[in-house]
């Protein structure tokens, strides 16, 4: 007992003593002065979301888009374990077709300022795929691809205009609450944003 209440002090210890501090409220409970808080729900009221395939690194150098993919697949593959090896192949191209058709190439940093895509085109593509007479053997792949990933990433949070930007959250303190979120979901939102934190530092 008192976990709750023990980080609540430490937490306001840490602001009050000048440091940037991030929360990952699942509970709704962790309120604390000076904090800003930023709600992620899949209510209509909702603004804010978080978009898995925005570009955090624009250094080609250290960290290239096609590493930036690779992180993002490998980070689906975690959250939905039924994909196969040839369901993550199509999921892989779905992912360089959406970004090619944001204007936003591997071999050119300077197009990834551009917005990214969200996952709505990377199901979109897929959906295409599923279609043509070329893919015609291919189609139950692609089809359960689309399901598995849907049930996750298809979510309105994954999709918004509005999207937590990385950037904001490590120059300020900041509290994300996703008490109104499913349980599936809080761990999509809390895995996707550390990942994104990980890839800027």
């Amino acid at each position: 007992s008192g976990k709750t209440e023990s980080l609540k002090s430490i937490s306001q210890q840490i602001l009050n003593q000048g440091f940037p501090l991030l929360v990952i409220d699942f509970h709704g409970d962790i309120e604390l002065k000076n904090l800003e808080s930023t709600i992620i729900s899949p209510a209509l009221g909702g603004v804010v979301g978080i978009n898995p395939l925005q570009i955090i690194s624009f250094d080609a150098e250290k960290y290239g888009l096609a590493e930036q993919r690779r992180s993002i697949v490998s980070m689906f593959t975690r959250a939905i374990q039924k994909l196969s090896p040839k369901q993550i192949f199509f999921l892989e191209d779905a992912l360089l077709e959406a970004y090619k058709r944001c204007g936003i190439f591997d071999d050119n940093p300077k197009t990834w300022t551009k917005p990214a895509p969200n996952m709505n085109l990377v199901l979109t593509i897929l959906k295409e795929w599923s279609t043509l007479e070329v893919m015609k053997k291919d189609r139950p792949t692609i089809f359960s691809c689309i399901i598995l990933v849907r049930h996750l990433f298809g979510d309105v949070i994954f999709n918004r205009d509005i999207n937590l930007q990385v950037d904001r959250i490590l120059k300020s303190s900041n509290r994300i609450k996703l008490n109104d979120l499913h349980e599936n979901f809080q761990f999509l939102v809390a895995e996707t944003l550390l990942t994104l934190i990980f890839r800027k530092l």
